[in-house]
């Protein structure tokens, strides 16, 4: 008898979307955040985890020079290189535009397939994607994302028989309804859909079973600002490396992203500092419960002050609960029903309204040279 919550039936037809950007060089993220993206990268581990099923893959991708790579590497059935797809939208309308090429590919070959996979190019699969917890009869996500009404939309398994119900709320992504690809569970019935992994990625240690190429290759961009710091002249180096050699005891494993942009921004600071100025940096953390919303981030938050002050002039963190008790800032600092865009969470402080007052008391209290 087969068992409908397990991928276990190598005669199973599956059709691999491989989805977005599979190369470029220099990507600037929605948040600011800069890093690069490379299907070679990781082509091995997608190849060798999803190739123990009978499938045919299809491609709607970036046009860049390795096209032919591409095409030699996961030999799809349908492949799409497309010059514009993301000039004119943002990353949830391209991210649902290229599916939906790929979902015309599926159409054009008059074939009905079992399950539909559909992933990106620049992730990494922990193990092979048949020993997954799969419900074949309905939209299987990785877990849930910020809150339970967001979802991972990194990699989808889902039915056949879904894919129209599917392509209609990508169309509804791709016409600037407000509808994020990470929202769209919200609009099917919760009976119909499941998280492999229970949770939200956000609170976890990490992401389970996928993991960005951008979260192992900016280690070495991180001991390269590292270097750089050192030929500036900053002395003992060694407590940031011990910071970044313990990113995985951190909140999440993306902070040590993060920490490298703080670290480049430093980089950059520090070429003024060379000149005489001053340099105060100024930052905000969370605590978690019972003292607010946000993750208790407490002892990352120390471990950078302390990592900081050697190389500015003074270091401020500002906390959710020292803002609220704050009587020229606590106006700033309400919770809102209405989810955060961009930055999930921020909603339950405020939308960060009190980002300015906290810079404009920062540079009251501390002497900052006009035009400085």
């Amino acid at each position: 008898m087969k068992d409908d919550c397990l991928v276990t039936d190598k005669d199973e037809k599956v059709a691999i979307i491989f989805r977005g950007l599979s190369f470029k060089p220099r990507y600037r993220h929605q948040s600011g955040f800069s890093y690069s993206v490379d299907f070679r990268k990781c082509a091995s581990n997608l190849v060798e985890n999803l190739s123990v099923l009978k499938s045919d893959i299809f491609i709607s991708t970036n046009s860049h020079p390795f096209e032919s790579e591409v095409i030699k590497i996961f030999k799809p059935v349908a492949c799409n290189f497309e010059k514009n797809v993301s000039q004119s939208q943002n990353s949830y309308q391209a991210i649902a535009t290229h599916i939906r090429r790929c979902f015309a590919q599926i159409r054009e070959t008059g074939k009905i397939y079992d399950k539909i996979i559909v992933s990106r190019f620049d992730i990494y699969l922990d193990g092979l994607v048949s020993k997954l917890p799969i419900d074949n009869n309905k939209f299987n996500f990785i877990c849930y994302a910020e809150n339970n009404n967001l979802i991972d939309d990194n990699l989808w398994i889902f039915p056949f028989k879904m894919m129209e119900e599917v392509d209609s709320l990508l169309a509804q992504v791709i016409s600037g309804k407000n509808l994020k690809t990470h929202e769209i569970v919200q609009f099917l019935k919760p009976e119909t859909y499941k998280p492999l992994f229970e949770g939200n990625f956000i609170i976890m240690k990490a992401r389970p079973y996928i993991k960005f190429q951008r979260e192992i290759s900016k280690v070495a961009l991180i001991r390269r600002a590292i270097i750089q710091l050192h030929f500036l002249g900053i002395k003992d180096p060694a407590y940031i490396i011990t910071v970044i050699k313990r990113k995985t005891a951190l909140p999440r494993r993306e902070i040590a992203w993060r920490f490298y942009a703080i670290l480049d921004f430093i980089f950059n600071l520090l070429k003024v500092k060379i000149k005489h100025n001053k340099i105060h940096f100024v930052t905000f953390y969370s605590e978690g419960s019972p003292f607010d919303k946000g993750l208790d981030v407490r002892r990352s938050c120390k471990r950078l002050v302390k990592s900081l002050r050697p190389f500015v002039d003074s270091v401020r963190a500002y906390s959710v609960r020292e803002l609220r008790n704050d009587p020229s800032t606590s106006v700033y600092v309400k919770e809102f029903d209405e989810v955060a865009e961009y930055n999930a969470g921020t909603n339950k402080i405020g939308f960060l309204r009190w980002k300015p007052y906290i810079i404009l008391k920062t540079m009251h209290s501390c002497p900052v040279r006009s035009g400085a």
